[in-house]
């Protein structure tokens, strides 16, 4: 009798639903849609997405997964994973988001350093216009609250020529109501420069709406900037354990 030998992520993979995607090809709207303006582009050996924003001061770009494969649940863990760079083309003033994030819109980034849009779910890595270190925030809905949003500087310099890995982890806060986010940024967690203590968003499940790997750039300047991405990926847990 003969059988097929599986490769060994096949023997776990009714677990997890997943995907890593190195960036070897894309075709608008299929897999990634690119919204707001500019473009994305891939090439380059072993796959680099370049991701460039529409001309012009505020000048904006967005890529996320078209279907949209992320829910935040009790006993569903998530995790992001994303190996990128950027080299700011004037001084301090890109504003760059990566991580997971609801249905894109225009100004997902708000003009002139505003952050991150304040509507919707994401739990993200961001930098703005006008700053030098990587932000972190989790949002899960409208308003200001800490119920609603929280967000961290983590002290670590943004931009250089170098890439860098960029993760996070969600998980049950233990209550079955709130989900816990931490951050990493080339394996290290990400601390609270004020406290030395690590970065934890602690945000209800409730009304949680799907999400999907998703990253993005504007302009801070009439120069335009971008982002290239080597790599992006996540796993989710399919059923609570």
């Amino acid at each position: 009798m003969q059988t097929v030998f599986l490769p060994e992520a096949f023997a776990r993979s009714q677990l997890s639903h997943n995907d890593l995607d190195d960036m070897r090809e894309y075709t608008a709207a299929q897999k990634w849609t690119l919204t707001g303006g500019g473009t994305f582009a891939v090439a380059g050996v072993g796959g680099l997405g370049t991701l460039t924003p529409g001309a012009g001061d505020n000048g904006q770009g967005y890529v996320q997964e078209t279907n949209l494969p992320v829910l935040l649940a009790a006993g569903k863990p998530t995790y992001f994973r994303a190996f990128m760079k950027y080299v700011e083309a004037a001084t301090n003033v890109a504003n760059i988001f990566i991580g997971f994030d609801s249905a894109m819109a225009t100004n997902h980034l708000v003009d002139n350093g505003g952050g991150m849009i304040v509507t919707g779910q994401h739990s993200v890595f961001y930098k703005i216009d006008g700053g030098t270190t990587w932000q972190v925030e989790s949002r899960n809905g409208a308003g200001s609250g800490s119920t609603a949003v929280q967000t961290n500087d983590t002290g670590v310099t943004a931009g250089g020529s170098a890439y860098h890995l960029f993760e996070i982890n969600t998980v049950d806060q233990g209550v079955g109501t709130n989900y816990e986010v931490t951050y990493k940024i080339d394996g290290v967690s990400c601390l609270s420069p004020t406290t030395g203590r690590p970065i934890v968003h602690v945000l209800p499940y409730t009304s949680s709406v799907a999400m999907g790997r998703s990253f993005g750039v504007k302009n801070g300047s009439a120069s335009l900037e971008s982002m290239i991405v080597d790599l992006i990926a996540y796993a989710q847990v399919r059923t609570a354990s």
